[in-house]
């Protein structure tokens, strides 16, 4: 759902579940935000919590950028609330963080990190006719 949300919002920062490629003018020139699915738990009966985690990446000279790439996402993310997305109500936005800059082992980029968990309606299980 994240990556639903956000790739239109911050265009042309792309969105992916991958990491950035850090030899890519394609995922370093606009930074570059990757989500991860953070998990979730049962709310009551007809809700859901579910957190995603978010990375925002840049090369160093870019540090301003991918902070306020960073802030915007969650920024984005914590005004979810009220919204269909791809076809999921987000009833609340329960948690967000604030951004934090995060060293990546896995890549050489300068790394923004933060998290939301938004609450969502459960869809109806259809049934077999």
């Amino acid at each position: 759902m994240a990556l639903y949300f956000l790739t239109p919002l911050i265009t042309p920062t792309p969105v992916a579940t991958r990491l950035p490629n850090d030899t890519s003018p394609s995922d370093t020139q606009n930074g570059f935000v990757r989500v991860e699915a953070g998990g979730g738990t049962k709310k009551n009966y007809t809700e859901y919590n579910q957190t995603v985690l978010l990375h925002t990446y840049v090369p160093d000279e870019f540090e301003v950028q991918g902070a306020q790439i960073a802030n915007n996402v969650i920024a984005y993310m914590s005004a979810a609330a009220g919204l269909t997305i791809g076809g999921w109500y987000v009833v609340d936005v329960p948690h967000a963080t604030v951004v934090q800059r995060r060293d990546d082992p896995k890549v050489n980029l300068l790394r923004y990190m933060s998290f939301a968990t938004w609450t969502v309606a459960g869809q109806p299980v259809a049934q077999a006719g």
